[in-house]
């Protein structure tokens, strides 16, 4: 199984994902920013399904933020909308759960601020990330953007659509 963790930096991906594994027993992978080149098709499912063969995997970030962060002109847009939706297509069909992990911004900003961060362009990212979930109609069975300011972990992925 997969479950992806989205969203903005300072927002709380990497600390549910570390939760998540100590709770589930689950390997971490964590992608980072988004690099200006390569292949996202090897990236998003080529080195996911090499890493599928041992469980299940967490991912903090993925294929959602190559979007985001071109689309802000970080770098040049690899990830294009047919390439975005062929790894939703086959991380749906792998049953993967992804939760868009969203803050308010005043939070985002001191979480960023206390790490000696800008959270300018994260800021603009959220934004952008509902944009990417309600305009593009993402295809995952299992969708959730998730608070995280008022996450109680346990209640991840449990089937319960109230993640407060």
């Amino acid at each position: 199984m997969i479950t992806i963790l989205e969203g903005t930096d300072g927002v709380g991906k990497s600390t549910a994902a570390i939760w998540l594994a100590e709770k589930g027993g689950q390997m971490i992978i964590h992608f980072g920013r988004p690099v200006p080149h390569g292949d996202p098709l090897e990236m998003y499912i080529g080195t996911l399904a090499r890493y599928l063969l041992d469980g299940q995997v967490i991912l903090d970030r993925s294929h959602f933020g190559s979007m985001i962060w071109a689309r802000m002109g970080f770098h040049e847009p690899t990830m294009t909308p047919a390439i975005f939706r062929a790894v939703c297509r086959w991380h749906a069909s792998q049953n993967a759960q992804a939760s868009i992990l969203v803050r308010p911004e005043a939070d985002v900003a001191a979480t960023l601020a206390a790490r000696g961060e800008a959270s300018e362009a994260s800021l603009q990212a959220q934004r952008l990330y509902f944009q990417l979930v309600v305009h593009r109609g993402v295809l995952y069975h299992h969708l959730a953007i998730v608070a995280s300011s008022v996450f109680h972990y346990d209640r991840i992925n449990d089937g319960n659509e109230d993640h407060r």
